[in-house]
């Protein structure tokens, strides 16, 4: 009768256990990126929230939608971070406000007036208003803030694809308002859905010139070049 071969299990031992050390170390590395890639570095004094917030957005992680009559542009703040997160930094931006913040997707972040103290307003609502935000272009502006003029504490955001629904108070102004865009102010009296296109601010447009191998900004040209007016 032949004998089996028999295979010795020690190498396949270690093997197996090398395969899942690594996969383990895998799973440690994605978590580590996966929560460590928002990390808030900023040295900032007595700078406007604005310019905090804009200073902050210019790392890449998070975007500041709000209403500018929200901001107080004669109040100064000063940040220092290292590393720190989100809810660290706006403690201190917005500290002896009457402002918040709510943190939604791919970034975006809102600032919203505190809600009224029990007991103060209700602000029920008397009417229901939906519809859409696009850019010039006819492309969904995700991100957007809507907010009832006056009423700051009443607002919402627009969706993935540029929608919203809000809840508002009968014969109310909507402000519609966006980082880099001109703000628009719409009533809703008599209306239910209401379709807004928002339009790139002029201060955001930056100037072009004409070089021999198409167009770049002014700044990173060297040489003689055609300003274009």
């Amino acid at each position: 009768m032949k004998e089996h071969a028999h295979v010795p299990k020690q190498p396949l031992c270690a093997l197996f256990k090398g395969v899942a050390l690594l996969m383990i170390l895998l799973v440690i590395q994605s978590f580590t990126a996966c929560f460590g890639q928002n990390r808030i570095t900023i040295d900032a004094s007595n700078k406007k929230i604005s310019e905090v917030l804009q200073q902050v957005q210019q790392q890449g992680y998070y975007r500041f939608v709000y209403n500018n009559s929200l901001l107080d542009d004669t109040r100064t703040v000063s940040v220092h971070l290292k590393e720190g997160s989100l809810q660290e930094l706006m403690e201190v931006v917005l500290a002896n406000t009457s402002l918040t913040f709510q943190q939604k997707e791919n970034g975006v972040v809102v600032l919203l007036q505190k809600p009224a103290p029990a007991g103060g307003k209700t602000g029920l609502a008397d009417r229901k208003v939906s519809g859409l935000v696009r850019d010039s272009s006819g492309v969904a502006l995700p991100g957007v803030s809507v907010t009832v003029k006056d009423k700051p504490g009443i607002g919402t955001t627009t969706d993935l694809n540029g929608g919203y629904f809000l809840e508002v108070p009968d014969d109310a102004v909507l402000v519609f308002s966006m980082v880099g865009y001109d703000a628009r102010e719409v009533s809703t009296t008599g209306r239910n859905f209401l379709d807004i296109v928002l339009f790139r601010s002029a201060n955001q447009l930056e100037e072009a010139v004409v070089v021999a191998f198409g167009k770049q900004k002014k700044a990173t040209v060297v040489g003689a070049v055609t300003s274009i007016n």
